[in-house]
């Protein structure tokens, strides 16, 4: 049979049995489990106190802290936009609906609406120049390539013309540039530049070089004898007869006389030179007397000359205008 017993740390249905032979009761029981927070060391059975992180039993001091908290009373609420409240301990929450200006909650209008928009589905695809488009729900999207007549987009071709452009040229004087005139100013004694047509007529109508002067190397000492080609000469009034020496002339007295001399024979002018003359000497003489115009000039030792063996060098003789 079985009775109730009273138990001090657990309440149990505890079995017993009289045993005739041994004359007194002996209690039996099936070995307890428990399971968590309840725990069991030898015959003590315990539970771990609650917390935030761990089921368990409520300590006193907690069932204090717990004792001591308000009732819950709402005394006053608030509210931030969109949501508001009518304040005191029995408030009315509300929400404003939103709008494109202002935050807030959705209408069912607004919600109606925003439902029967389409699900995003591409249905027709149109283009306008340059820009073309195939149409339809999957359209192939063009564009027409620019030209001088049309507005597109840059091809291949053309970025490549267009890259291998000589960049931006500068100029510097006389050269100047004025939008897409290049200029250059006309050249004139104090300004460099280009040389005009005026000026280039001026200039073509010159003498050559050479021209207005006569040279010959005389390695000739004979007197009287022509020491230079005939050489045709215009009018002139004035000039310059140089010689320079570079094998001297032997003789007793100390000068030779050389003679420039036009195709009439007469005398243009002289210059009187030391027969020892030699080493690159340098004698001048200015030519007063005019030139017959086209004549021919020729340079001349005069008969006169003093020397026994003539000097040799070069002469020439440059005219004035």
């Amino acid at each position: 049979m079985f009775h109730r017993l009273s138990a001090v740390t657990a309440v149990l249905l505890v079995p017993f049995i009289a045993d005739p032979f041994l004359g007194a009761l002996i209690m039996s029981q099936d070995p307890l489990s428990f399971g968590t927070p309840l725990s069991r060391s030898g015959n003590a059975v315990s539970c771990a106190a609650a917390s935030g992180s761990q089921a368990g039993c409520l300590a006193s001091a907690d069932w204090t802290t717990f004792n001591n908290k308000g009732s819950g009373t709402v005394t006053s609420v608030s509210g931030t936009a969109p949501i508001a409240s009518s304040g005191g301990t029995t408030p009315a929450i509300s929400c404003t609906a939103a709008s494109g200006a202002a935050a807030g909650c959705l209408s069912s209008t607004d919600w109606t609406t925003f439902n029967n928009k389409g699900s995003g589905t591409v249905t027709s695809v149109s283009g306008t120049a340059p820009i073309a488009s195939s149409g339809g729900t999957t359209p192939a999207i063009s564009c027409t390539a620019a030209s001088g007549a049309a507005a597109g987009c840059l091809s291949s071709t053309d970025w490549t013309t267009f890259n291998d452009k000589e960049s931006v040229l500068t100029f510097s004087a006389p050269l100047s540039r004025s939008v897409n005139t290049v200029s250059c100013v006309a050249a004139s004694g104090s300004v460099a530049g280009c040389l005009s047509s005026t000026d280039w007529t001026t200039f073509n109508s010159k003498l050559t070089n050479g021209e207005n002067s006569i040279s010959a190397y005389l390695n000739i000492n004979v007197e009287e004898q022509a020491m230079s080609s005939a050489l045709v000469r215009g009018a002139s009034t004035s000039g310059t007869i140089q010689f320079v020496a570079t094998t001297a002339g032997v003789g007793a007295a100390v000068n030779g006389i050389l003679e420039l001399r036009n195709g009439a024979g007469s005398v243009i002018c002289s210059l009187t030179i030391a027969c020892t003359a030699a080493g690159g000497g340098l004698y001048t003489a200015s030519c007063g007397a005019a030139s017959t115009a086209s004549s021919n000039h020729q340079f001349f030792w005069d008969v006169a000359s003093e020397c026994t063996t003539l000097p040799v060098g070069n002469a020439a003789v440059t005219f004035g205008y």
